[in-house]
């Protein structure tokens, strides 16, 4: 099967849930559920219909998963997908980027942080929340809370901040492979390194061999499509990021 493409997003399910896993939300990390736990979140960064159609995968075969939405410079939301998603029963939380739309400003991002959790709100009562990695910013998102309580905003989770990943192993499908570092900047998880994953299709594989309980897995839905435009596309722009991501390595 061709990787990327929503039939191998469909694969790749069936697969963790023949193994034993159950789907939770990311606001339910801190449940006392047992047994072997899966946490689905999506970044939707671009193509939030792609995100839709996901969803719908996820409702077809019982799951439920995590979508975290941008609120850009000029507060426009893509309400619509939105409440569609969330109808499906997904949670919405907040992808947050303030530090970058804030210039490095701390105050300043902080008031944008309140204002676009507000806004997200009024669609749907936001509780989990996950920085956006720009590769071509010098600012790190999540270090808008050092020094800071993102729970006082009664936040309950942050997808990278709050979990113990001395536990819970992290796939991230950035720079278009699920090794832990290939082709990534901000999302990788330091001391937690592993190679050697060809593909999506080896992904649930590798994940046996684990024998772990709780498994993080990150999706950007634009990476994913049926339409061979659309993923031809999305392929060249992959392969264009992977190129400047290599060249910012490199001058850093």
């Amino acid at each position: 099967m061709i990787d990327f493409t929503l039939t191998m997003y469909r694969y790749l399910c069936g697969q963790l849930l023949s193994q034993g896993f159950t789907c939770f939300a990311m606001s339910q990390y801190f449940d006392d559920a047992q047994g072997q736990r899966l946490f689905l979140r999506h970044d939707v960064d671009r193509q939030p219909q792609t995100a839709l159609e996901m969803a719908k995968i996820e409702k077809g075969i019982g799951i439920q998963s995590t979508y975290f939405f941008r609120v850009k410079s000029d507060g426009e939301i893509t309400e619509v997908i939105i409440k569609q998603i969330a109808a499906l029963g997904m949670e919405i939380g907040y992808h947050y980027e303030c530090l970058d739309q804030a210039g490095g400003d701390m105050k300043r991002a902080m008031e944008i942080f309140e204002r676009n959790l507000e806004r997200l709100r009024k669609i749907y009562p936001v509780v989990s929340i996950a920085m956006h990695g720009n590769p071509l910013s010098r600012y790190d998102n999540k270090t808008l809370w050092d020094g800071s309580d993102f729970r006082k905003y009664g936040i309950t989770v942050d997808a990278y901040l709050s979990l113990d990943f001395e536990k819970t192993y992290y796939f991230s499908d950035t720079g278009r492979n699920w090794n832990s570092r290939e082709g990534k900047v901000y999302d990788k998880i330091e001391g937690r390194e592993f190679s050697g994953i060809d593909g999506t299709k080896d992904l649930p594989e590798f994940i046996k061999k684990l024998n772990c309980d709780d498994i993080c897995i990150l999706t950007h839905p634009n990476r994913w499509s049926n339409n061979p435009v659309l993923w031809s596309y999305n392929f060249g722009y992959d392969l264009l990021g992977s190129t400047v991501k290599r060249l910012i390595k490199r001058k850093r």
